[in-house]
């Protein structure tokens, strides 16, 4: 589970995110903190 949730996060940051731009105000950004946070 921990790493299909690590794969969809990654396919986002690959396919999706770079069509929205740099538009995210946080540091780090949601999808890496989702990322560190399935990780640990």
């Amino acid at each position: 589970m921990k790493t299909l949730l690590i794969g969809l996060i990654d396919a986002y940051r690959l396919l999706l995110s770079p069509f929205f731009g740099t538009q995210c105000r946080f540091y780090p950004t949601c999808s890496a903190y989702a990322r560190e946070a399935i990780e640990t």
